[in-house]
């Protein structure tokens, strides 16, 4: 409206009410619209900060949009985010890769494990083999009324040889299953870890993108209240002072913890 600014309606509303001003209403309808998509935007407890963090700058891009907080878009920023985008498809790459490394190595686990229990085995077929020998030559001897001393000392090695390659056939195949079940672990929680980082790279990208016309400053340092943050956070498990700069967190340092946002 020509020539009506906001001193001019925080006159009119302080003849209303005492002390309404244009900004209180600019902060009422800031913190109520933070409020209504931090609670459209539902997160659970569990989620992992960046999460959080995302859904927090998403309720606050809203105020800004609400305040009508333009900014003028810095020179810089197309290449800042061609930046980010390149080390996205980076750490993408990067993700591929640790899969195929770990499923090779799972092969080649699988592999090594296979040829010794083949050699193991191999072994357990020749010995008993010279057993049935043994044993053949045993009949004979006995047979033949001859001294069988020895031939029963090669036949009790012989079984012993079998028993203990058994035994070390067993103790591969605990061995080598324990080693699987730690490197198909150690692929998942690579995975996890990877999937993490990109994610938390796409929303910083998404972040940038949409928030690319406003300046969430002004409305976080002026026209949101702070008390909505700190009661959400309480909700989600966040610390709200991670949102907030350093001297954000000074400024509001009243916030009082003991008590939830509707008794301020």
């Amino acid at each position: 409206f020509d020539e009506v600014n906001s001193s001019v309606v925080s006159e009119f509303l302080d003849e209303v009410m005492k002390g309404i001003t244009a900004k209180v209403f600019r902060t009422c309808h800031a913190t109520e619209t933070v409020g209504k998509k931090l609670d459209q935007l539902k997160i659970d407890k569990n989620a992992p900060e960046y999460q959080k963090k995302h859904v927090a700058t998403m309720a606050n891009l809203e105020a800004a949009i609400t305040c009508n907080h333009k900014r003028t878009i810095p020179k810089t920023w197309a290449q800042s985010l061609q930046r980010q985008k390149d080390r996205l498809k980076e750490r993408k790459k990067k993700a591929k890769e640790n899969q195929k490394k770990y499923t090779q190595r799972i092969k080649d686990a699988e592999r090594k494990h296979k040829e010794m229990i083949l050699k193991y085995e191999t072994k357990i077929l020749s010995d008993q083999e010279k057993l049935k020998e043994h044993q053949k030559d045993l009949k004979d001897r006995e047979a033949q009324g001859k001294t069988t001393k020895g031939v029963k000392n090669r036949i009790l090695s012989k079984k012993k040889a079998i028993k203990t390659t058994r035994e070390r056939i067993k103790k591969r195949k605990n061995k080598h299953k324990e080693r699987i079940e730690k490197l198909k672990a150690g692929k998942e929680n690579r995975r996890l870890r990877d999937q993490a980082s990109i994610e938390k790279a796409s929303l910083q990208i998404e972040a940038k993108e949409l928030t690319k016309d406003y300046n969430l400053n002004t409305s976080l340092k002026s026209y949101i209240d702070p008390r909505i943050y700190y009661d959400w956070s309480k909700k989600v498990d966040y610390d709200w002072r991670r949102y907030y700069s350093k001297s954000l967190q000074r400024k509001y340092s009243w916030i009082d913890p003991e008590k939830p946002l509707e008794e301020k």
